[in-house]
């Protein structure tokens, strides 16, 4: 699977927009992004939400645990604007929502699964489980737990996996052939030229998260990366 780039929307355009909602999404394809990525969580009723924080009060006018809330409390609530704080009426989107949307327009999609700490499996079957058996558009699945990419290669091996980490690893060739991987997600503050060298010599496509500064985002692309995640989908064009 190629990966994408140069620019994928972080959380959609999640400066413009509520992160992780239809109305970031709409506006990352509308500024031209043809990527965007997102993170799934997994409710107490097994419902499957777009949100990347394991609580609800930063992003919503809600409080406490994500995984302890059902889809019909979830659906009551407000997202909040990222310029003013303010909640506003803008809803959390279900994964069934985002995925008819990518089939309607092609929008290429990075899955992170956001897994709860020690039900990692259980919260990668049901996300997985939701995904069409023959995608209509692009399609990575990623995650920070190497339990739930495990898992998703095991119900999944049709479905092109993504590491998601801080630092690369140290050995890109052992990482890629354990998981099956097709890409790595590394931070930029930990990352560096010969990083992106030795996974691209692994077979391994690489995406550099999170840069929001034209000139950082053309050095990673200078050195190679294939592409740079971005809650500012209008980057390359602003300097």
């Amino acid at each position: 699977m190629a990966a994408p780039g140069p620019l994928i929307a972080h959380r959609g355009a999640s400066v413009e927009q509520p992160e992780n909602t239809m109305a970031a999404f709409e506006a990352a394809r509308a500024a031209g992004c043809a990527w965007i990525e997102l993170d799934a969580q997994v409710l107490d009723d097994f419902g499957v939400v777009i949100m990347h924080d394991h609580t609800l009060d930063r992003t919503t006018d809600g409080t406490g645990p994500v995984a302890m809330q059902d889809l019909d409390a979830i659906k009551a609530l407000r997202t909040r604007d990222p310029q003013t704080d303010d909640p506003v009426d803008e809803r959390v989107p279900e994964l069934r929502d985002v995925l008819a949307y990518c089939t309607d327009t092609g929008m290429g999609l990075i899955l992170e699964i956001k897994a709860t700490w020690g039900v990692d499996a259980d919260d990668a079957e049901a996300v997985v489980r939701m995904v069409p058996q023959t995608p209509a558009f692009p399609l990575l699945v990623t995650s920070f737990s190497v339990t739930a990419l495990q898992t998703v290669g095991a119900l999944r091996p049709d479905l092109a996996l993504g590491l998601a980490t801080l630092r690369p690893p140290r050995d890109p060739a052992v990482t890629k052939a354990r998981l099956g991987l097709s890409a790595i997600h590394c931070n930029a503050a930990w990352t560096v030229g010969a990083d992106i060298d030795a996974m691209h010599a692994a077979g391994l496509d690489v995406a550099i998260a999170t840069i929001n500064e034209p000139n950082e985002a053309r050095r990673f692309l200078d050195l190679g990366a294939d592409g740079v995640m971005t809650d500012l989908p209008r980057l390359l064009a602003s300097g």
